[in-house]
Parts: structure tokens; sequence; C-alpha cells
């Protein structure tokens, strides 16, 4: 295994780089997937919703993007 920087084609980074970079896309693809829901919410509270049913249209939303 050849040891070197994240920016070359074969090399493997150190944990201590690779930690951060792992971090960042999860956080990267659980935003990109609330994102959109939490719009929805927003747009359709005006309509008059309280911030509890907001995070349960937001929460319901969610479930409906796992079947």
């Amino acid at each position: 295994m050849k040891r070197g920087s994240i920016f070359e084609l074969d090399g493997v980074p150190r944990l201590r780089e690779a930690a951060p970079l792992a971090l960042q896309h999860v956080v990267a693809m659980i935003v990109g997937c609330v994102t959109p829901a939490i719009i929805v919410a927003g747009a359709v509270g005006n309509g008059g919703l309280k911030p509890e049913d907001r995070m349960t249209k937001v929460i319901v939303e969610e479930y409906k993007k796992l079947k």
C-alpha cells in the first residue's frame, strides 16, 4: 500500500487526513436529503403551520423517501 497525498491517483491518505473528508461527505449527504423537505415545510408553514407540525412534515417526507 502506497502512502501518499489525497491528491495522488493511487495515494492512500492517513486516517488524520481521511476522517474529516469522510465526515464532510456524510454531512453533505444528510443535508442534501433533508433540505428539500425543510424548504417545502417552510413554504407550507406560511399557511399557518405550527413549528411542531413543520417538523412532523419534514419527518414524514423523509420517511416517504425510504419507501
